[in-house]
């Protein structure tokens, strides 16, 4: 009933578009966050109105808008290294993920995660090598970690700030977000300092790192979206 009024459609939308621009106002609105904030607002848009998006057109208009405000985006290391991620996630974590089906809730929740981070990873490589000059042996054991409990530390956060009016309850959640912090800052520690964590001293200039994007997209493309053909 609530999704086949027009008006309250647009109240949802409306409640939906003011607590996802209002938490990108809080968080300062960095490019990753704006980028993530207009393609949910372009899927809420399109829930409202019955439309099917796409997710490459969403990313796009991200893009379009993000460039038009400010241009000097495309130079921003957040921008490239958030949109490269996304479009990575959606160009072949799912290719990747059918390559196995683990038998049991828990196996295909762990495999999900695997493929997210190994798909963001071969995506970002480029800009990674090339503004950090290293390479993070160990991300799949660190993004199972970090995903999962960066899950968690947004939903606390949100009930903090819902429920920030509230002294006592408020003191509870924020006590809880503090010590998930801990934790997630002790994690990437511990990994971090873990023998061969890191392949360092890796330089590339931006013609390499063009041509090692092209060359990941170009290897991604026909590893999984050649055609069989046969030549007669």
């Amino acid at each position: 009933p609530f999704n086949r009024n027009k008006h309250l459609r647009l109240l949802k939308l409306i409640i939906i578009l003011l607590l996802l621009w209002g938490y990108a106002l809080i968080t300062g609105l960095s490019a990753s966050v704006v980028r993530s904030t207009i393609m949910f607002s372009i899927i809420a848009l399109g829930t409202t109105l019955k439309r099917n998006s796409n997710i490459y057109n969403s990313i796009s208009i991200a893009a379009f808008f993000m460039l038009i405000y400010n241009p000097f985006y495309l130079l921003d290391i957040s921008f490239q290294l958030s949109f490269s991620a996304v479009i990575g996630i959606v160009f072949i974590e799912k290719k990747i993920e059918n390559l196995l089906t683990p038998k049991n809730k828990l196996g295909q929740a762990c495999w999900t995660l695997i493929c997210v981070s190994i798909a963001s990873q071969l995506a970002t490589l480029p800009f990674t090598i090339y503004y950090f000059h290293q390479f993070p042996n160990y991300f799949i054991l660190t993004n199972l970690f970090v995903i999962f409990l960066t899950t968690f530390i947004v939903y606390t956060a949100i009930t903090l700030l819902i429920i920030s009016p509230i002294t006592s309850m408020a003191s509870i959640f924020g006590l809880l977000f503090k010590y998930e912090i801990r934790l997630l800052n002790f994690i990437v520690k511990f990994i971090s300092d873990l023998p061969h964590s890191h392949t360092k001293n890796l330089w590339i200039n931006q013609l390499e790192t063009l041509m090692l994007a092209l060359f990941i997209y170009c290897f991604i493309f026909f590893v999984f979206y050649k055609k069989n053909t046969c030549i007669v």
